[in-house]
């Protein structure tokens, strides 16, 4: 994932990496749809399910 100003892209165009391919993301919700509030509870499970998943204990 990449954020980029334009500038940035503009610079990234001009030495040849072809970034009019790369796709645009937006992080606001979809209309109509409600974030859910995250505690510190749930911020700790999920980083444990990532760590599980990319850094598995090795027996």
């Amino acid at each position: 994932m990449v954020f980029a100003t334009l500038d940035e892209l503009q610079s990234l165009e001009k030495q040849k990496i072809p970034v009019s391919e790369w796709q645009e993301i937006s992080f606001e919700p979809e209309e109509g749809v409600t974030p859910l509030p995250m505690d510190e509870n749930d911020l700790e499970q999920i980083t444990q399910a990532i760590k599980g998943t990319f850094f598995p204990k090795h027996n």
